[in-house]
């Protein structure tokens, strides 16, 4: 029990030390200004505690004839403006700092969640797994990040209060201490416990996080619109949208219900406890064991000290609560890659040559490998077709040449290298790639081809043209509103080209690299037979002396590489011409027939 009470509490003390160093880097003036203001709004509730517990004695004495001289009077008079003023200022220039530090917190964090998700292995966005770790390190844990170092501050401030107003009103009335840590001890462990449940519902509800936000986007989003609509499912997913809606509502009320009667019981009672001793000291006021300015304050500093005993709970739930959130944002951040862009040397003697060596890879999550035992030679230079049914593992194995995956087995070589001693970053700058789901930009049409290789050619129009001109997209380019300057897509563009449109688009994104190796998985899908056509032939000038693997399930295009590999079930089944392949009377020629 004590070594899991630990383990938490160094948990929570983890989360925030690691959320105040990153806000320390972040901004160190706002951090030290906001700890600074948060000692001074501690300490100023007991100062004017006993600012006006001298002012009323100092009065009394004057009044009672006991002296003539109004010093007194006029210090605590200009104590009480100065602590008054201080405490109306600091409120603001707390506001000032916690929205500046707020800011830019919002922004390092958010920031380094995208620069981390750049780094990260294509595998880590494929599991339901990954994806809920995603979703609750995107979902409200930066914000908790700010929050935890507020409340970090908010329970520091009520704690000093609670010390220092503990220490004046003891010396007035020594019960007032054990009173109130009888009272409060199991106030603050409720909050804390409730803290804990709070946070491992809301873990538990980050897959059916991401359902309600896969029914808002199947009932509001293109393409998926028009097929609801046709079929009728808005009442469908309506319905288990709102389920899992109530179902949130109905935790989350019975956790506010159990707070609440926590909250009113803590308030009876404190209240209950804090009153018979306020009688106590009047009645000792009356022997004259304490002073008039003694009872004064008391009732209202009793009060103080219970409102800061809540706060400090309320708090300290708060910080447990963040310091879990925050504790996803520290799991996601830890989470490496296997595949580093820096790591590695150099890609040297570049021709394009690429060598499969009994290359095995299964899928994360799956039992079943999608490549066994793949042994292929692909010469520099040469087009390379690769053909096969749906699941033989033709995309695979093109996703393996990209290196987006390292093999579970074997090896993949470029040019004599194994890919995983090449800096990823390297070999990636010499590879054009076409995927089934190619990218479709909310960005003009110049951009969209430009992304190809950004960094030479955002801003070179003539190179870009010259693009447009050489792969035939002069004529699709011209239709467009603004030409080049067209913004695409549905989002935000101008303009929303057709899936084939799209297509030749990603095909032009992927030439306009100074590429050694071309891959192109399935480029023509959604072309019509003249269209394609049309674009092979340019291919073809356009590739030459590139190394391209080519998926397709078209054989007009299948027939003008070099050589073709027929896959069937995770292996290469056959290999040659189109010509040789259909005199073999195998797999292939089944296909073609």
């Amino acid at each position: 029990m004590r070594t899991k009470l630990a383990e938490r509490v160094s948990r929570v003390f983890g989360s925030a030390r690691w959320a105040l160093s990153l806000a320390w880097s972040t901004d160190r003036w706002a951090v030290g200004g906001a700890l600074f203001i948060t000692l001074v709004r501690g300490v100023v509730p007991a100062g004017l505690a006993i600012t006006i517990r001298g002012l009323i004695n100092a009065v009394e004495a004057v009044a009672q004839g006991m002296t003539t001289d109004v010093t007194g009077i006029w210090f605590w008079l200009g104590t009480g403006a100065f602590l008054t003023l201080v405490t109306v200022l600091s409120r603001y220039l707390d506001g000032l700092l916690n929205r500046r530090l707020q800011d830019r917190v919002m922004l390092r964090v958010n920031t380094r969640i995208l620069e981390h998700a750049a780094r990260l292995d294509v595998s880590f966005f494929e599991t339901p797994a990954y994806h809920d770790m995603l979703q609750r390190a995107r979902s409200g844990a930066p914000q908790s990040i700010h929050r935890l170092l507020r409340s970090v501050m908010g329970a520091a401030m009520n704690l000093i209060s609670t010390i220092s107003l503990f220490a004046v009103l003891a010396v007035i009335e020594p019960l007032i201490a054990p009173a109130m840590v009888v009272i409060a001890a199991p106030y603050v462990m409720f909050q804390v416990r409730q803290a804990r449940r709070a946070y491992f519902i809301e873990y538990s509800r980050a897959a059916k996080r991401r359902w309600t936000s896969y029914f808002v986007g199947r009932l509001t989003t293109m393409p998926s619109v028009a097929e609801v609509r046709v079929l009728n499912l808005a009442p469908l997913l309506l319905s288990r949208f709102r389920s899992l809606m109530l179902e949130f509502l109905n935790q989350d009320w019975k956790l506010h219900v159990k707070g609440f009667r926590a909250g009113m019981t803590f308030g009876v009672v404190a209240t209950i406890a804090v009153y018979a001793l306020f009688v106590r000291v009047v009645f000792r006021a009356i022997e004259g064991a304490v002073t008039l300015g003694d009872v004064a304050i008391f009732g209202g500093a009793t009060t103080g000290l219970r409102n800061a005993v809540e706060g400090t709970a309320l708090d300290l739930r708060a910080v447990v609560t963040d310091s879990l959130l925050v504790r996803n944002v520290i799991e996601y951040l830890e989470h490496r890659a296997r595949i580093s862009g820096s790591e590695g040397r150099e890609w040297s003697d570049q021709r394009g040559e690429l060598r499969f060596e009994d290359v095995v890879f299964t899928y994360p999550g799956s039992t079943r490998p999608a490549l066994r035992g793949v042994s292929l030679d692909v010469e520099a230079g040469e087009t390379l077709a690769i053909v096969g049914e749906n699941g033989a593992g033709k995309t695979t194995l093109v996703k393996l040449a990209a290196r987006l995956y390292d093999p579970d087995e074997g090896r993949i070589v470029a040019d004599g290298t194994d890919l995983r001693e090449i800096a990823t970053e390297d070999y990636h700058g010499k590879l054009g790639f076409v995927f089934q789901q190619f990218g479709r930009y909310e960005a003009s049409a110049a951009d969209n081809i430009a992304y190809g290789d950004w960094q030479r050619l955002l801003d070179d129009r003539a190179a870009i043209e010259s693009i447009v001109q050489r792969t035939g997209l002069s004529e699709l380019v011209s239709e467009m509103p603004s030409g080049l300057d067209t913004a695409l897509g549905r989002s935000f563009g101008d303009y929303n080209p057709s899936a084939g449109q799209w297509q030749i688009i990603a095909v032009a994104r992927a030439l306009a690299r100074d590429a050694l190796i071309l891959i192109l998985d399935e480029p023509t899908a959604s072309l019509d037979a003249r269209a394609e056509h049309d674009l092979f032939i340019r291919f073809r000038e356009l590739a030459r002396g590139r190394t391209t693997l080519l998926i397709s399930h078209r054989f007009s295009t299948v027939a003008m590489a070099d050589r073709i590999a027929v896959m069937a079930d995770g292996r290469i089944a056959e290999i040659g011409t189109h010509q040789q392949l259909l005199d073999l009377n195998g797999v292939y020629a089944t296909l073609y027939s």
